[in-house]
């Protein structure tokens, strides 16, 4: 009979070649716990205490428990599709090659456009009024679904964290990336937390050659949200590239979570951070 032990043991021994993301390898330990055990908090731990002395960026809010939570509903529904996201490895010399230098983060400033100054003017120039998207204070609540003329009407939007990048029908009943309307924006984000922001920006103008820059939103800590406009036939070779540069393969799906522009970080409850936006595009 398997032991977690053995289980865990051939987890790490069979990881593929090359390198995984932080997530991609909780989700793979998430699913080896949950079959030794049957109590999300203890399986949540056990994950956990799997990862204390492994060098790694800090977990995301929420992020072992929802891993934890989408290996049981793996156990339990067998026949759902898998993860529709195929990973391209990040090119370590590629991504070195292509860090910015000092001073790009003045030169990104200076050639912005004039930049909206709260969440309202960002959003409502970002999608067309009549275009409905989730915005979602934290990762632990749920989304709410509202048209962009709602949104911009709220008093406290600049208090909410998340947003959707692309759009959803009127009637949908969950951000499920099967009922997405359509991509609109393409997004890049590395978890990578020893680059500066000169750094980042470097990958981000390597990827202004597949694709025009939109906005970048500063996310409140040590990463860039960068939006790149989507048009057809810019998402493959886009996309791919963006994680040969070590961007965040979640956002090859079009229902993830991006940082909303003058939202608020809640990372730490008493800790709050604005997430401005530092370049613009008309």
């Amino acid at each position: 009979m398997a032991t977690l032990k053995g289980n865990l043991r051939r987890c790490l021994e069979n990881l593929p070649a090359g390198l995984l993301s932080h997530h991609d390898i909780i989700l793979r330990l998430a699913l080896v716990v949950t079959r030794h055990i049957d109590d999300a908090s203890e399986a949540e731990r056990a994950v956990e205490h799997i990862l204390r002395n492994v060098s790694h960026r800090p977990n995301q809010p929420s992020e072992v428990r929802n891993a934890v939570k989408g290996a049981y509903d793996r156990h339990n529904n067998p026949h759902i599709p898998s993860n529709p996201i195929k990973v391209t490895q990040p090119d370590p010399s590629l991504k070195e090659q292509n860090l910015g230098e000092p001073g790009l983060f003045e030169k990104y400033t200076i050639k912005s456009d004039l930049i909206p100054m709260n969440a309202s003017e960002a959003v409502s120039k970002l999608f067309d009024l009549d275009e409905s998207i989730f915005v979602q204070r934290q990762v632990a609540e749920k989304g709410r679904l509202l048209p962009v003329s709602d949104w911009i009407a709220q008093p406290d939007l600049s208090q909410y964290q998340f947003i959707t990048y692309n759009t959803f029908p009127a009637q949908a009943t969950n951000r499920s990336e099967a009922q997405v309307l359509g991509r609109k924006y393409l997004l890049h984000e590395t978890d990578d937390p020893s680059l500066s922001f000169e750094q980042q920006l470097g990958l981000i103008k390597r990827l202004e050659n597949e694709a025009e820059l939109k906005m970048i939103v500063n996310s409140g800590g040590k990463s860039l949200h960068a939006w790149f406009k989507w048009t057809p036939g810019n998402k493959k070779a886009f996309l791919e590239l963006s994680q040969r540069l070590g961007g965040d393969p979640r956002f090859k799906l079009m229902n993830q979570l991006c940082r909303l522009p003058w939202g608020t970080r809640r990372k730490e409850a008493s800790l709050p951070a604005a997430q401005p936006i530092i370049y613009w595009k008309d």
